[in-house]
């Protein structure tokens, strides 16, 4: 009964509002560490991304920002009415215990320290509480402030499974533009990603070294033209991997003894505008190049060139022009050969602003392709019943390309080979492999035989079925709610203090008396607040003429007689 009546004179509301105020930030605490972080979670669920500064609430995160700013600001309030209160309790309390002690309480520094007292700051009442005081105010104004940025919004990383709704796939356009005034991949795409070109929606490149351009690709890949219709929003980004039928082109570099002529016949030429095509030790100086490129038959597709020298018509002053051609004549420097196949790949493909059309347009290192993986691979030839070469329309840009004084081996080598499988895709017929083209496959096809599922990362790395193709691993705006690590750290702190604060003033119990008077050489207690006061003490009048009541003035008057 004496702990219960200690509690009650201390003030229930006060003891409970550090209690509850406590109680509330160590919940929204452990609400924050104990959110899952990591990658346990099962294939096609969402989780907050690993962060070093946020995560997302355990319980209540699809709850808004300002709902869990409403429940936070509860518990600072609660706090900071305790810790006034508290602070009136240790000073009531400090206050008694000196004057208890022979010297007592100095009256003057205690009426200097009261709240409403007419000073600058306190110095000349008792410094330490004054202190005390202010550190009080200013702490709950800042941490009213503070908490309000500890709430935020979280990114989601998300593992799921896309249906046929949210990726799709087209055909790239043979036109140099489609439908839509974009132009084809195989006009925009390019061998390298920087800043001033967009990335890849459809062409891989493979380089055996990444570090030079005067290198042609060793192999090219073509895939499919992806865009998902609003299934990602503008801030979302991350990968989708998709399982689908591709295209590979590889090199074959020529041996033998080869020259080029005037007469080009059978070949498409285009001349180069600078020197970049000219670095071979035969070639004493550099010098523009004269570059002829031909389809040989579907899927195979030949470029070569040498030094433009006797080439040029501008040299010819002969009146036979084939007894010119005859003798214009310059070994070639290289001759290449690409090979076209079909293949399965686990494609990835970038998400960002929505889109999700953008293939890796960074050149990866012959043993290094971290953009697509081949599964199988189909040695078949092509079979086509349509006339097949390289139209007008791709010559004439290849032949731009590779004329522009920008030109180099790599992007012009590239251009030709783009061209040619782009052409090539547009002429194969529909019963070519039983049907099979560009383009997503199904979990139970396999149009080329076993795959080796260890090589994807959706079937090997992620351990999943194909059955979950096309796959998506990224960050989704999901909405979800969090708090950041720290500012959980500081509510565990701040909540277990003001445990403390709590104890110690149950601890301390209410003091026994807040002031004494002796009046006719009698001591009388006044009310010390923390009990409730006796009935009969009388009344107190102030003022002229005012006549005191109080029982201690009856004793003065006893005194006198």
């Amino acid at each position: 009964m004496r702990f219960f009546r200690r509690i009650r004179h201390l003030g229930l509301l006060s003891l409970a509002a550090l209690f509850g105020g406590s109680a509330i930030l160590i919940l929204v605490g452990v609400n924050v560490v104990q959110a899952p972080i990591d990658n346990s979670d099962p294939a096609g669920a969402e989780r907050v991304w690993d962060s070093t500064y946020s995560v997302q609430f355990l319980y209540g995160a699809h709850l808004s920002v300002q709902s869990w700013l409403a429940i936070i600001g509860v518990a600072f309030g609660l706090l900071s009415y305790g810790y006034h209160e508290a602070y009136i309790h240790v000073f009531d309390w400090w206050c008694t215990r000196q004057s208890r002690r022979p010297e007592g309480l100095d009256y003057t520094r205690y009426l200097n320290s009261q709240i409403r007292a007419p000073v600058l700051y306190g110095i000349r009442g008792f410094p330490f509480l004054v202190s005390l005081r202010y550190f009080i105010a200013i702490a709950s104004v800042a941490a009213s402030i503070g908490y309000k940025f500890a709430v935020t919004r979280v990114d989601t990383y998300s593992y799921m499974a896309l249906d046929s709704s949210q990726f799709k796939i087209r055909s790239i356009p043979s036109a140099a533009f489609d439908k839509h005034g974009a132009p084809s991949p195989w006009i925009s795409d390019r061998t390298s990603d920087s800043d001033y070109v967009p990335a890849n929606r459809a062409f891989l490149h493979q380089l055996e070294r990444i570090d030079t351009d005067n290198q042609p690709p060793i192999s090219v890949m073509m895939t499919a033209w992806a865009y998902c219709p609003d299934t990602f929003q503008p801030l979302g980004w991350g990968w989708v991997y998709t399982r689908e039928v591709v295209m590979v082109a590889n090199i074959t570099e020529e041996k033998g003894d080869f020259v080029m002529r005037r007469n080009h016949s059978g070949w498409e030429r285009a001349i180069t505008s600078n020197n970049a095509w000219s670095d071979y030790p035969e070639w004493t100086f550099p010098g523009r190049a004269a570059v002829d490129y031909r389809v040989v038959a579907p899927g195979k597709a030949q470029i070569q060139w040498a030094r433009l020298g006797s080439l040029s018509s501008d040299l010819c002053d002969s009146e036979s022009e084939d007894d010119c051609d005859s003798a214009a004549t310059q070994p070639v420097a290289r001759r290449l050969t690409y090979t076209m196949h079909y293949a399965v790949a686990e494609v990835l493909r970038s998400v960002d602003h929505g889109s999700c059309s953008s293939v890796d347009g960074q050149p990866s290192q012959v043993d290094r392709n971290i953009t697509a993986s081949i599964l199988s691979f189909n040695d078949a030839s092509f079979v086509t019943e349509k006339k097949y070469g390289i139209s007008s329309a791709y010559s004439g840009w290849v032949s731009a390309v590779i004329s522009d004084k920008e030109s180099t081996v790599l992007e012009g080598v590239a251009a030709f080979v783009r061209a040619s499988m782009a052409g090539l895709a547009t002429v194969v017929e529909d019963g070519y492999s039983n049907g099979t083209r560009l383009g997503l496959l199904d979990a139970d096809d396999l149009p080329f035989g076993p795959e080796d599922a260890s090589l994807a990362r959706v079937t090997g790395r992620f351990g999943l079925g194909r059955d979950q193709y096309p796959y998506f691993q990224g960050f989704r705006p999901s909405g979800l709610t969090g708090c950041y690590r720290s500012a959980a750290n500081v509510f565990f702190v701040l909540g277990s203090l003001s445990i403390a604060v709590a104890l110690v003033r149950i601890w301390l119990g209410p003091p026994a008396v807040t002031g004494s008077t002796s009046i006719g050489g009698q001591l009388d207690e006044l009310a010390s607040g923390y009990e409730v006061a006796p009935v009969g003490l009388g009344t107190l009048r102030t003022g002229l003429g005012a006549t005191c009541t109080l029982p201690g003035s009856r004793r003065e008057g006893e005194g006198g007689k």
